[in-house]
């Protein structure tokens, strides 16, 4: 059968035809480019996936032989006073043994006390085996061995301790405080580097009287190298956190006093 078509026909047979093809194109969705996404053609099953590693954190904690507010707390850092401190591997469902002094450990996890230990650097050391991911690390043989190091220095020289001025959010006028450590012996204290408790001088000084505090007043307080946490006991004195950022000297003190009735927060940096 032949059909014969005018020039009016053809464009009109033309015009169909592009009105269709634009119309194709703008309802077509923008092909997938999600790479974790296995109906995506740009798919990559080993995106998020690592070869076997050793590698593993070490952080400050609460003291492990009691229930206290800090007893799940993990603080990363690698320098400490005389404190509790966790090591955790990252990678799970593996066989694990460290190497801590004389000491040998096969849990993913463990604390230890370092109440009495000498200033200065300790290594530990983790040793790793898994089956390995072949298909996506053909050359990963499932083993990995990683040390790492970690320092207990005086608390005195922790980024915590010093003084530091700001202003209270709300406020107009610049402020001063300090963070020290001391000896308290009945109505009397020194300055020391080396004891548990710490005061804060100054750091009431917002709408009432009182101008120092010590970790007596605080129910439970700890003290790592770049915070202090508070949790208030009976007399809810202060409760909150202390935070300096190692790098900027830039901190943030956020606390309530007076059984929760005041809240107020510090921004300022170390002097």
């Amino acid at each position: 059968m032949y059909i014969k078509l005018s020039m009016k026909g053809i464009y009109l047979i033309l015009l169909i035809y592009i009105n269709c093809a634009i119309l194709q194109s703008c309802t077509d969705e923008p092909p997938c480019q999600d790479a974790l996404n296995p109906n995506c053609p740009n798919f990559n099953p080993c995106l998020n996936k690592k070869p076997v590693t050793a590698d593993f954190e070490i952080g400050m904690t609460g003291n492990p032989s009691a229930i206290t507010p800090f007893t799940d707390m993990f603080e990363e850092d690698t320098l400490f006073p005389k404190a509790a401190i966790r090591f955790r591997a990252k990678t799970k469902g593996a066989k694990y043994i460290w190497k801590l002094g004389s000491e040998t450990i096969y849990d993913s996890a463990f604390t230890r006390t370092f109440y009495n230990a000498p200033y200065g650097r300790y290594s530990v050391t983790l040793i790793i085996e898994k089956d390995p991911d072949l298909a996506c690390f053909p050359g990963d043989d499932g083993k990995d061995t990683l040390t790492r190091y970690f320092y207990i220095i005086e608390r005195c020289k922790l980024q915590s301790t010093g003084s530091y001025k700001g202003v209270w959010e709300g406020k107009k006028d610049s402020f001063i405080f300090k963070i020290s450590h001391i000896y308290r012996q009945t109505q009397s204290y020194w300055d020391t580097c080396n004891n548990f408790e710490f005061v804060i001088v100054n750091s009431r000084n917002y709408n009432i009287s009182q101008d120092t505090i010590d970790s007596w007043d605080v129910g439970e307080s700890i003290t790592g190298n770049n915070f202090c946490m508070f949790r208030g006991g009976i007399s809810e004195m202060i409760n909150g956190e202390f935070r300096i950022n190692p790098l900027t000297k830039k901190i943030k003190f956020d606390y309530t006093y007076n059984h929760g009735d005041h809240h107020v927060i510090f921004n300022g940096r170390k002097l």
